[in-house]
């Protein structure tokens, strides 16, 4: 994967376990089931990897004596879809406010989710893996009428509460709620009579605006195109009702980068046009204040869009927010995500790895390395990787399918078929069944695979049809594996847009059998920039 704006949420808006023990595993715990508004499954168990390998659970940092809170996400009984944003809201962005308050330690989305697995669903369990001092849990129920919110802060291992809140959404605007309870957990730690921080920088003014970013926010985390147009067609709204927020208009452009991005060869926006909104969203932003580190990485990232051959200007927005803010992971995840097409490997990680320190358990992050240990054969680490992604951010589909390429090369054929199925449900797209080929071709399934040789062949390479890029990769993978170098090579030759992109994928050792053909040499050729070509 080679864009992932968004970071990994705790979308847990049905805490459902899973009843059975992952044998043998990385971690003891059993794998959690995915929230009511996903496709009902349950995540396959980790990969069996020696323990020297393993990626160890970012705790508590050794000498840090501020008190740490972990933020559970609520637990939510919804009979109406529309207001199951509203429980992830509450956590999240409780978590993003008091993570800027430099009195308290809050452990990040990523590191709650792999907590709570590591620790079976355990609040206590994933503390004491944190080394968490305090725990907040709460309920919600929403129906017609509205959302209602119980809050309570716990002193880890006791079982009366140190303070407890209700709260009702819309009748008390969200913004209202969000600071009432930050406020009563600052007083309960801190002490009473403490300043709060106040609300993200550029947040609407207006409570209806507010509750359509927070509608927005939660679809931009839900898998697949549909979700990612919803949002934006909700920050649209939103904008017109508060035409001074510059949080919407960088979260709407932000939302345009994702639709192109879901949307493959044929996304509903056309790239000039959604790149053009987001050059005068993050523009409108910037006029508002011009130190957003996030509105600058979105500009790279649309740099980076823009400009396939040469990725002009990517580098200097990309820097411009690291300077502004050296701290802020989607700034150190993107620039290493632009190292990585430019064939910096060396780089990419050094900017993964400070982003990982930034925001602990950052599961796109995480998915990152893994794609890179696959790359270089290193089926173990892409395991290990792929392992903490998945614990940290359940919902990534591409995680699942770099563990399930690596289980295939590690002889876990089982597993490998169990996490490709898991991405199959997540995402729609062409690459998923690239996946299935691989795995049913790689496990001798002959049957099984010419069948799927067929469908993709009547599918995808239907004359002037095109593929995205990780469609086409993982489409020709899958044709490799089936023993069909033509259609490989075809698959690839589809692959829009071409440039640097495309070839740092094709580094990959899965196509260590066509590197000698002529066209695969010509895909996979470092880009000529427009400059040389002159």
């Amino acid at each position: 994967m080679t864009f992932a704006l968004v970071s990994a949420p705790a979308l847990a808006v049905a805490r459902t376990f899973a009843l059975a023990l992952a044998s043998s595993s990385a971690f003891a715990a059993a794998p959690r089931a995915l929230p009511a508004q996903f496709p009902r499954i349950v995540p396959p168990p980790p990969c069996v990897i020696p323990a020297a390998e393993r990626v160890r659970l970012a705790a508590r940092a050794s000498g840090d004596r501020r008190p740490f809170l972990l933020i559970e996400s609520l637990d939510a009984t919804a009979t109406e879809r529309r207001s199951l944003h509203v429980p992830y809201a509450v956590a999240e962005r409780l978590r993003e406010r008091l993570r800027r308050d430099a009195r308290l330690a809050v452990a990040t989305d990523g590191s709650v989710e792999r907590a709570l697995y590591e620790g079976g669903g355990s609040a206590d369990s994933a503390a004491i893996l944190l080394g968490a001092d305090w725990v907040v849990r709460g309920r919600s129920r929403s129906s017609t009428s509205g959302t209602e919110l119980s809050v309570a802060l716990f002193k880890r291992g006791t079982g009366s509460p140190a303070w407890t809140g209700s709260y009702r959404v819309p009748a008390q605007p969200l913004s209202t709620v969000e600071s009432a309870i930050a406020r009563a957990l600052t007083a309960a730690i801190v002490g009473s009579g403490s300043t709060v921080v106040s609300r993200a920088s550029g947040a609407p003014r207006l409570a209806d605006a507010d509750a359509l970013l927070a509608r927005a926010d939660f679809l931009m985390r839900e898998p697949g195109l549909a979700a990612a147009d919803s949002a934006r067609e909700l920050l649209e709204r939103a904008l017109k009702v508060d035409t001074s927020s510059a949080l919407i208009a960088v979260q709407l452009a932000r939302a345009y980068l994702l639709v192109l991005e879901r949307g493959g060869a044929a996304p509903p926006v056309s790239q000039p046009n959604a790149l053009r909104r987001v050059d005068e969203l993050t523009a409108f932003a910037l006029r508002r204040d011009a130190r957003r580190s996030d509105a600058r990485t979105l500009r790279a990232v649309a740099a980076r869009l823009r400009d396939t051959l040469d990725f002009a200007g990517a580098l200097e927005a990309h820097n411009t927010a690291i300077a502004i803010a050296p701290g802020d992971a989607e700034a150190l995840h993107e620039r290493g995500v632009t190292w990585l097409a430019l064939g910096d490997t060396e780089r990419a990680v050094a900017d993964f790895r400070r982003a990982l320190a930034a925001e602990p358990e950052r599961g796109a992050t995480l998915a990152e390395l893994a794609t890179i240990e696959l790359r270089a054969g290193r089926f173990n680490a892409a395991c290990a990787y792929s392992n903490a992604a998945i614990a940290a951010s359940p919902f990534g589909a591409h995680a699942y399918a770099v563990r399930a390429q690596a289980r295939l090369r590690l002889g876990q054929a089982r597993d490998a078929f169990a996490d490709s199925e898991t991405a199959s449900r997540l995402s729609s797209d062409p690459w998923t069944v690239g996946l299935q080929l691989l795995i049913e071709a790689g496990v001798g399934n002959r049957e099984r695979s010419d069948a799927l040789v067929r469908t993709i062949t009547q599918r995808y390479l239907a004359p002037g049809g095109g593929l995205a890029v990780y469609d086409a990769v993982m489409l020709a993978t899958g044709y490799l594996a089936a023993g069909h170098q033509r259609q490989a090579l075809e698959a690839l030759a589809r692959a829009r847009p071409r440039g640097r992109t495309l070839a740092s994928a094709l580094r990959d050792s899965a196509f260590a059998s066509v590197r000698g053909d002529s066209l695969f040499k010509a895909l996979s050729a470092p880009p000529r920039s427009r400059q040389a070509q002159r």
